[in-house]
């Protein structure tokens, strides 16, 4: 499906988080001005109702949302659409606030920045113990 900057090749929801994944982990192994560059904002969706808000969505289809820790694309993963009630009403209570500086209570490291709606699900990935090789933690500079 057509990106602005990238064709992708993915037939579903689930074909696109994979390929996301691989293009981020790839970009992340190579130097400017090779890497693979897309718009997340205008990636390709797979039917499915339009999300009511869509802040922290990037593509959906029937069941799924597509969604992604920051704007360093950490990782991509699939959200099961039911969540979307509790989350609305997260987001009209804290809008697009961000939480950032939290340190891993076992590294001392900093995490990635978050959307104040997605610190307060236990379930969201970037919450989740930081050692574990599936994420990278940005060092402060």
């Amino acid at each position: 499906m057509k990106n602005p900057n990238y064709d992708f090749k993915a037939k579903g929801l689930e074909e696109l988080a994979i390929e996301l994944n691989l293009i981020d982990k790839r970009n992340r192994e190579l130097e400017e001005p090779v890497q693979i560059r897309y718009d997340s904002t205008a990636l390709p969706t797979f039917g499915g109702k339009v999300p009511e808000d869509t802040l922290g969505i990037y593509s959906w289809d029937e069941k799924h949302f597509l969604r992604c820790a920051d704007y360093t694309h950490q990782e991509w993963w699939l959200d099961e659409r039911e969540e979307e009630d509790s989350r609305s009403r997260n987001i009209e209570q804290y809008g697009n606030a961000t939480v950032e500086g939290i340190k891993c209570n076992k590294c001392g490291k900093t995490l990635p920045k978050i959307l104040a709606v997605d610190h307060l699900d236990p379930d969201f990935p970037v919450n989740k113990c930081p050692h574990e090789p599936i994420y990278e933690i940005q060092e402060e500079v």
